[in-house]
């Protein structure tokens, strides 16, 4: 399996900002993380360039590597405006998948690894509003 990973926002873009972190950096962060773990089951991954904003790419009719590509991860992280303590609704983990995906095992699976260390699970939502996966799924994947 070839999955492309993509780090969320940067290149002048910080995405979600709360208590002195960016959701650019951490994404970054986190897909330098990720990318050893999932190679070590095997898995090529293809890492977008860090330098780049994914949604800015298509955004202005550019094109992402997907020769090859059987899956895309996008990382990214949301704040919750005043939630320090976290209400449930506006803290957790989310995975986000087309509106137009006729199944989510896959996610679903993901999803609950990612919540059984401790993060509150809000569930598979479907979006048909989000360029860069309005991208892919336009190029077959």
């Amino acid at each position: 399996m070839n999955i492309l990973l993509i780090a969320g926002h940067g290149n002048g873009d910080p995405g979600a900002c709360a208590m002195g972190y960016q959701e650019a950096n951490e994404t970054r962060r986190m897909a330098n993380v990720l990318k050893p773990k999932l190679e070590h089951l095997g898995i090529t991954v293809i890492m977008y360039d860090q330098n780049k904003n994914a949604y800015d790419t298509v955004r202005y009719g550019g094109a992402l590597p997907l020769q090859g590509i059987d899956y895309v991860i996008e990382l990214h992280l949301n704040a919750g405006v005043g939630d320090t303590s976290g209400n449930g609704y506006t803290t957790g983990t989310e995975v986000l998948i087309h509106a137009s995906e006729p199944g989510s095992t896959v996610e679903e699976c993901i999803l609950s690894k990612i919540c059984a260390l401790g993060f509150t699970n809000r569930g598979v939502k479907r979006r048909g509003d989000l360029a860069v996966m309005g991208y892919v799924v336009s190029n077959g994947i």
